[in-house]
């Protein structure tokens, strides 16, 4: 097994996903970071990052801030080693993040997230909250006892301040009653005693202890005999404070040592989700795909990126062996392209076997390799003093030796460095040594005896980096069936080269080139044309596959909400009738009392048969979709429960006025209001009744695919509109993402004076992909 990660630059992709790791262990464990070789191992690493990758787009981040290197502490805690304050406040903040992070895994399940890869990583994971409470308790952040550490220290503590005081009020009182004999009124400390500087003609007058002298001889340091005694007790109280103190640290070690192994299995299977959740962060941080693999010897890369090049900038490409040819050789002039290209699909293979999501499209076939070989640049030639040719051939004799047929080897300008003759017949016998071994090559050259070779043999295919003649700029997309050309005499003509020179060397070109030669360069111009008119049918294809997808979605979704749409049509409906039905009973009351009143009038009780009639109307508009809609038509709109004139109508979208505002809507969001029409018919009469029960209004945006700086109009636009349609609620979609657009949309709701709340939506509201705001 041997994997070439120095030459491909693998450690740089390592380094990439460094930032991601919120531990830092997890920073240094990621440059350890291997491929392996076995299909069992990758797959189960791959499964551990996809579901870390679900669970970070469906909730948040894991919460491993606060996660301490505590390995060491924990290991001579259980040999009975006492621990130092700041590894004990190291433990409490550990035990912590094991307290938050089995919330999340909590959490995760609240949502039914279903982790059968991640679980024995959760499962393992304990916490204490007794015990990091009681340290947090005892240790102060400044990593000191707190006096209520216990209850003999706190007294201890208490008895100590008060000899201190009494020590400061006796010399204090010494300056005063002593004042003629100091040379200066302050209290002097030498060697941890408070002394008085005393004159010299006064020193026996004094009972104590002489600390010091001046040089000059003139002032004594003197430490009275009191003052002396004070600082005894308070000595032996200072002992007495660190006995107990030493007691209460042992005692917080014996603690963790408790429950040291439970930690260190906690400790190790935190940082293994450290490491995975940093994977899926990258990847989803730079719209990377899960890739299918095989041990089948297949390679079908989709959109492959090389991953160490700036996303608005790289050239994505497709690559294909193990199923037509084995072996790619890639023509074609320098600087364009053909080592960026191995050293992608090498790179690619390595995330793979390293358990990482690759810069692919989605589909992208890899298969699982013994070894990954590659000889690229002169790196080797310049450390060892060799010559490139002699570097090379180094290199590749000890792949030779380590070559199995379950191998990737990537070459670049095999046989170079030497004679053009002997260099390309080298090149072809390496490359035919590999394919015939059964290996998965992919070569760079500028030898043109390898085109012929590859055309003359079924595993081998030619390739090329297009390349625009027009402006002499590659444009670094690979040709695959079509051999490169140098196009050494046409970049030269654009670069000012004398015609006459360039004539010469054209004749000399063509007078050297054999009938083969001629030929495959005939065959190559036909290739190319098959190759530019293939491309424009499959990206027609591809689009016509785009619109078919879109439209099954569509259809899929209509059928999946059939009876959801059935049912909460016929609900409303319901709604509907009994609403009038209360309404006919309020007005028969009304009536009733009526006939009671000296003021009854004949025209007031017209006024409620009409209501009436009008109710027995609108029981009988059971079905709310039969009715044939024209333009011209008023309709009722469910949601916003008002009716609207429609105005134009397209397929199955109707666009309806309603009040001041054009607003589409689909056929089963709005039905057929017969009552509008005859009321347009007799304008004289209004029909007063009114459905008074308020149902959820589902006006809708659609913020996914906004950047942060788009969302404040858009919202601020929408929300006038619903407002100003009298809505109560309106439902806002930003999708899960990194939640910038989230931010940007809270952000506003705060300051919105249309704004009464908002919340996360529920079950068959899009979770929390979106937010439903109540308006005032």
């Amino acid at each position: 097994m041997y994997f070439e990660t120095k030459l491909l630059e693998f450690n740089k992709v390592l380094e990439q996903i460094i930032p991601y790791c919120q531990t830092n262990i997890g920073k240094e464990k990621i440059k350890e970071i291997t491929p392996s070789c076995s299909l069992s191992v990758i797959e189960s690493m791959l499964d551990e990052v996809e579901e870390a990758f679900n669970a970070t787009v469906k909730l948040q981040e894991i919460p491993l801030g606060g996660f301490k290197n505590v390995y060491h502490p924990l290991i001579r805690s259980q040999i009975g080693g006492v621990l130092t304050c700041e590894e004990l406040l190291d433990c409490a903040s550990f035990l912590y993040t094991s307290r938050n992070v089995l919330k999340y895994y909590k959490d995760l399940s609240g949502i039914k997230m279903a982790l059968p890869n991640l679980d024995k990583y959760f499962q393992n994971i304990s916490s204490n909250k007794k015990i990091e409470e009681e340290i947090t308790g005892a240790i102060g952040p400044d990593l000191k006892l707190n006096d209520n550490a216990s209850m003999e220290l706190f007294k201890i503590r208490r008895k100590l301040k008060m000899e201190e005081t009494h020590l400061r009020n006796f010399m204090n009182s010494c300056l005063q009653s002593k004042a003629n004999m100091l040379q200066e009124t302050i209290v002097a400390s030498r060697d941890g005693h408070l002394t008085l500087p005393i004159k010299a003609e006064y020193k026996n007058q004094i009972k104590g202890i002489l600390r010091d002298s001046s040089a000059s001889g003139t002032t004594y340091f003197i430490e009275p005999e009191e003052a002396y005694k004070i600082t005894c007790q308070i000595e032996i109280i200072k002992n007495e404070e660190k006995k107990e103190e030493e007691q209460i640290i042992r005692g917080l070690s014996q603690l963790i040592a408790s429950i040291s192994e439970e930690m260190l299995l906690s400790y190790e299977n935190l940082l293994g989700l450290d490491l995975i959740f940093a994977k899926a962060k990258y990847a989803l941080n730079h719209n990377m795909t899960k890739p299918i693999i095989n041990e089948d010897g297949i390679i079908e890369i989709k959109n492959g990126a090389h991953p160490l090049i700036d996303e608005k900038v790289v050239v994505k490409n497709d690559v294909s062996l193990g199923k037509d040819y084995d072996t790619i050789i890639i023509t074609g002039p320098n600087t364009g392209g053909k080592t960026v290209l191995l050293k992608m699909v090498g790179l690619i293979t390595l995330m793979m076997q390293s358990g990482l999501y690759v810069p692919c499209k989605e589909g992208t076939k890899l298969n699982v390799f013994d070894n990954v070989f590659s000889d690229i640049g002169d790196e080797q030639s310049i450390e060892q003093s060799l010559s490139t040719f002699s570097s090379h051939m180094t290199n590749i004799a000890n792949i030779v030796n380590k070559f199995t047929y379950n191998s990737l080897v990537l070459l670049d300008e095999v046989g170079s460095g030497t004679d053009p003759k002997e260099g390309a017949s080298l090149a072809i016998a390496i490359i035919d040594y590999f394919t015939k071994k059964g290996g998965r090559i992919i070569t760079t050259t500028h030898y043109s005896d390898l085109k012929a070779f590859a055309y003359n043999n079924p595993k081998i295919i030619n390739a090329s980096v297009e390349f625009k003649t027009e402006d002499l700029m590659p444009t670094y997309k690979l040709q695959i069936g079509v051999a490169g050309r140098s196009n050494a005499i046409l970049i030269s003509k654009r670069l000012g080269l004398k015609d006459e020179i360039l004539e010469e060397a054209k004749r000399v070109f063509d007078d050297s080139m054999s009938d083969t030669s001629s030929l495959i360069n005939k065959i190559d111009e036909e290739n190319e044309k098959i190759s530019n008119i293939k491309a424009t049918y499959e990206h027609k294809i591809s689009e016509y596959n785009r619109q078919l997808d879109a439209l099954n979605k569509e259809k899929h979704e209509l059928e999946a909400n059939y009876d959801s749409i059935i049912k909460k049509a016929t609900d409303e409906a319901n709604q509907i009738l009994l609403d009038a039905k209360e309404k006919s009973n309020s007005i028969i009351l009304e009536l009733n009392k009526l006939k009671d009143e000296e003021y009854f009038k004949e025209h007031k009780l017209a006024s409620v048969k009409h209501d009436i009639s009008n109710l027995t109307a609108l029981k009988k508009d059971d079905n709310l979709f039969d009715d044939k809609i024209v333009v011209g038509d008023y309709v009722y709109i469910k949601s916003y429960q008002t009716t609207g004139e429609v105005l134009k109508i397209k397929g199955d979208k109707y666009t309806v006025r309603v009040g001041k505002f054009e607003m589409s809507f689909n056929r089963n969001e709005i039905s057929f209001d017969s009552h509008r029409k005859i009321e347009t018919k007799k304008p004289a009469k209004k029909p007063s009744v009114l459905v008074t029960k308020t149902s959820s209004a589902k006006m809708t945006l659609d913020l996914r695919g906004y950047r942060y700086d788009e969302v404040k109009p858009a919202v601020e636009k929408f929300i006038d509109d619903a407002y100003l349609a009298n809505m109560p609620q309106v439902n806002i979609i930003h999708g899960f993402g990194t939640g910038a657009v989230r931010e940007a949309l809270y952000k506003y709701l705060k300051t919105s004076s249309y704004v009464k709340s908002y919340r996360f939506g529920g079950e068959g509201e899009g979770l929390n992909g979106c937010t439903v705001v109540y308006l005032k």
